[in-house]
């Protein structure tokens, strides 16, 4: 099977569906990396999962910048994530914000030797369940 197949068909595979799976875990850091080149400006990110909604899989993050710090509750999709750290930093406008694959831009934190991005960590998790 193909790159390209696997990863269409793992798309399936939502941000709660991965928290109960436990791909994603309570105190995990989550890092945010996206860059805007037509802006010149590179957003980096550090978020904590504080809580999970064991009924349903939705996140509590907590998002730090510098000495800012703020909670975002029921994340259920990586795209709202995104917009709430964009939000946050406060340096892409909305009307300048790309649609893309929010996936790509969180990796997991858990070790030095564990740090996929979500999109990659989903791709593990269905290729384990086919």
């Amino acid at each position: 099977m193909g790159k390209k197949q696997i990863a269409g068909d793992s798309a399936h595979i939502s941000l709660p569906e991965m928290t109960k799976a436990q791909i994603i875990r309570l105190d995990d850091t989550l890092k945010y990396k996206r860059q805007f080149k037509n802006m010149g400006i590179t957003v980096l990110m550090d978020l904590k999962v504080v809580a999970i909604n064991k009924s349903n899989g939705h996140l509590q993050l907590k998002l730090f910048k510098g000495e800012q710090n703020k909670i975002i509750d029921d994340i259920h999709n990586p795209t709202r994530l995104e917009n709430e750290v964009l939000d946050f930093d406060g340096r892409v406008a909305k009307s300048s914000r790309p649609n893309g694959n929010a996936f790509k831009n969180f990796s997991i934190v858990r070790s030095e030797d564990y740090t996929p991005s979500l999109f990659e960590a989903r791709k593990e998790y269905w290729a384990k369940t086919q």
